[in-house]
């Protein structure tokens, strides 16, 4: 049919209880020739979904709304999400994928209508990094430096 290479999505659930046949999936893709990468989807909550068990084991770790408010996602800034996603890699190396594909990672923004009422992540892992680069406290509106804060993240 022409196809070269296959996304297989690998969510963090799948790591903990399917890593064996994860193992053969990526092996039988390869053994017909076709280049393997994984998708990260739903990974710590900050991938594509908040589908993921990181928020419930690492509250800690996760993002907090512009007004306070929690929400169930990984904050991309905190070591323990960096470290979480690290021992993701390693699991996908191990399962022998060819590459990566990093979809759509996702910091939360909510709208009435045209005006946003409230974004994160401004957690304080952010509000310090945020204040060390920027010089000055992380404001709550939505300004030029949140986005482009957002944005690095």
């Amino acid at each position: 049919m022409g196809a070269t290479y296959l996304v297989l999505i690998v969510t963090d659930f799948d790591l903990l209880f399917f890593r064996d046949t994860l193992y053969d999936m990526v092996q039988e893709a390869k053994g017909a020739g076709l280049e393997v990468q994984l998708d990260p989807w739903g990974l710590g909550g900050v991938i594509c979904t908040p589908y993921s068990v990181f928020p419930a084991a690492h509250p800690e770790a996760c993002q907090v709304a512009s007004d306070g408010s929690p929400v169930g996602r990984g904050c991309p800034t905190h070591p323990t999400l960096l470290a979480f996603i690290e021992r993701w890699v390693d699991a996908a190396a191990a399962l022998g994928a060819d590459a990566v594909f990093w979809d759509e990672p996702q910091l939360g923004v909510w709208e009435q209508g045209e005006t946003v009422v409230r974004w994160s992540c401004r957690c304080p892992q952010c509000r310090q990094a945020f204040s060390a680069r920027y010089g000055m406290p992380m404001p709550t509106e939505l300004t030029d430096e949140v986005i482009q804060f957002r944005q690095d993240a």
